[in-house]
């Protein structure tokens, strides 16, 4: 799948030039990151998962009802990125390794995280959650069933 600015409403894009002007990834800036041997489907893979990421983490943020305590917020980051491998594989059909890659993790990682959002859905207010962030993210990257994308 494939990041272009018209996959974007227009209202939108100036927040996301800005998360893409300003992103700092593990390898540095956005515009630092080698584009070799497939590099360049690495790096929109890479972005469209950590703009996911970015997006269950904000959506988390807001969803909770009081503000994170310390030992509380390693668990919070560790739910909210599962949720995002989630989504990213279910909703934008991302294979597994591409985003092991892109989240810096092993493939079973990615398969657990899977894993253990399925078997959360099964409890009505997080299944309810989690289609929001999938309702968002479809929008957000214009996701079409028919295109088979």
């Amino acid at each position: 799948m494939s990041f272009v600015k018209a996959d974007v409403p227009s209202e939108l894009w100036p927040g996301v030039v800005h998360h893409l002007k300003t992103a700092t990834y593990p390898a540095g800036p956005v515009a630092a990151m080698p584009v070799g041997q497939g590099g360049a489907r690495e790096m929109s893979t890479r972005l469209t998962c950590r703009l996911v990421q970015n997006l269950t983490a904000e959506a988390v943020l807001l969803a909770a009802d009081r503000l994170p305590l310390l030992r509380d917020a390693r668990r919070s980051r560790c739910h909210a990125r599962q949720i995002a491998m989630y989504v990213c594989h279910v909703v934008l059909q991302i294979p597994q390794s591409d985003i092991a890659k892109a989240f810096e993790r092993d493939r079973t990682t990615v398969r657990h995280a899977c894993s253990v959002v399925e078997d959360r859905r099964d409890l009505a207010d997080f299944d309810a959650f989690l289609e929001t962030i999938e309702c968002m993210v479809a929008s957000a990257f214009a996701v079409q069933a028919e295109r088979g994308e």
